[in-house]
């Protein structure tokens, strides 16, 4: 018999062709596994540029938030926050980029935008010092950068909170007042006066507390919701009379009655007496 007239599944072996089959079927799936790997670098450089935007359009509008806290969340998993700190705080301070820490991935570090302010630097630096519970260096930071933003409440409102978490309340007070004389919104305003006034109830200053949440519920005039809020605020300190005449309703068969005594005090009890819940303690 002429090997040459066979064709090669005559000369193989069956045994042979079995190994030979299953090299092919384990080599195949490769293919589409070695394309998907490629293809993840174009979505990781997507990621990247993704973060690039929203790192510019914090500096140009630095504060807590969504924005921030994805910024920090990428450096923490990258190990790059203090580089991050380091970074902002030398472009302040010079308007020049950091060189960055030796041995350091510099892919690992987003690069300051050129457009970037030195004093929104040294803000966004006091920020991320405040997260990392850098006590003085987060109110030394925030101080220059309340110095350099003479006009901008949130920089005056982090520097009194970075004080009243290192327990200097007499300095957060000036910078709390400072936050609300620049005018901040409305809704930067009213969390302002309840982190000011909490602060204050925390330190044992429960008059100058009750004094700041009756000027909050006054700087919102007929917003039963803020009244609600400061009610709810005074109550859970105790401060049950002072919260009783801020429970009005915009709804007339809501009635706040002194007479309910179906609980202790007795104003303070709902289901009963048409009273609402928003004071009772059950």
């Amino acid at each position: 018999m002429n090997l040459a007239d066979c064709s090669v599944r005559h000369v193989l072996s069956p045994c042979l062709l079995c190994f030979l089959t299953g090299i092919a079927a384990v080599s195949e799936p490769r293919v589409p596994i070695l394309a998907a790997m490629l293809q993840q670098e174009p979505e990781q450089q997507e990621s990247r540029q993704s973060l690039d935007r929203l790192f510019a359009a914090l500096v140009r509008n630095p504060r807590y938030g969504p924005s921030f806290e994805r910024i920090v969340r990428w450096h923490n998993q990258q190990g790059s926050l203090a580089a991050l700190q380091s970074r902002l705080l030398a472009h302040g301070n010079s308007g020049t980029a950091d060189p960055g820490q030796p041995g350091l991935n510099a892919e690992s570090v987003l690069q300051i935008p050129a457009t970037c302010a030195p004093d929104s630097a040294l803000l966004l630096a006091g920020m991320i010092a405040l997260q990392r519970a850098d006590g003085e260096g987060s109110v030394s930071l925030l101080a220059q950068a309340s110095a350099a933003r003479p006009a901008d409440p949130l920089s005056a409102w982090y520097l009194a909170r970075a004080n009243a978490r290192q327990g200097n309340m007499a300095a957060a007070v000036i910078a709390y007042e400072q936050a609300l004389k620049l005018r901040p919104s409305r809704a930067d305003l009213l969390e302002i006066y309840r982190e000011y006034a909490t602060g204050l109830t925390r330190s044992q200053r429960s008059e100058q507390s009750l004094a700041v949440w009756q000027r909050m519920e006054a700087s919102f005039p007929g917003d039963h919701r803020v009244a609600r809020l400061v009610a709810e605020s005074l109550s859970r300190e105790g401060r049950w009379s002072e919260a009783l005449p801020l429970r009005r309703s915009p709804n007339p068969a809501m009635i706040l009655s002194s007479e309910c005594s179906c609980c202790s005090p007795p104003w303070t009890c709902c289901s009963s007496c048409s009273v609402t819940r928003m004071l009772c303690r059950r």
